[in-house]
């Protein structure tokens, strides 16, 4: 297991970077995989959710939130990755149908 972690962790990853989020919101779809990057020593994502548009159109960060104990459907995007200097962006995954 150890070999197959360290392999892992040689993998390229490429976050956005929160400061272009809010450029580049409008192209995540609804059913995104997001991952927010961390700036913490050992630790390159801190939470994981899906991405959910509102009829509104805005782009909403859906996770298990430890402070409510449920799944939370949170702010936008950007606005969750303002809140915590820690979160330095965001990787998009979509997954194939």
């Amino acid at each position: 297991m150890r070999e197959l972690e360290a392999a892992v962790e040689r993998l390229p990853v490429t976050h956005l970077p929160k400061a272009i989020v809010p450029d580049v919101e409008a192209k995540i779809q609804e059913g995104d995989i997001l991952a927010i990057a961390t700036g913490q020593d050992g630790v390159y994502c801190s939470e994981v959710g899906i991405a959910v548009k509102k009829p509104d159109g805005s782009l909403r960060f859906m996770h298990a939130a430890q402070q409510f104990e449920k799944v939370f459907l949170d702010k936008t995007i950007s606005a969750y990755l303002q809140e915590n200097r820690n979160r330095i962006g965001v990787i998009v995954v979509r997954p194939k149908e």
